[in-house]
């Protein structure tokens, strides 16, 4: 079967993964870091972080405000 992915799934993970990047803005963080953040015990996929960025960059002005 296929796989469905609703719009607040992404969203509430694309608003997690800006949080995470955002509390760590000082330092470089991995991908496996994002994962185990944002994901945890259920595992992130590249194409699921591609999404996550894909939503925050639609929102410019969430994202303007938060790097403000």
């Amino acid at each position: 079967g296929s796989i469905r992915i609703h719009q607040q799934d992404v969203q509430r993970r694309a608003f997690e993964v800006l949080g995470f990047l955002y509390s760590n803005a000082d330092r470089l963080v991995t991908k496996d870091e994002l994962f185990a953040s944002v994901w945890g015990a259920t595992a992130g996929s590249e194409s699921a972080l591609t999404t996550a960025i894909r939503e925050i960059r639609r929102q410019p002005l969430i994202t303007l405000f938060l790097l403000a």
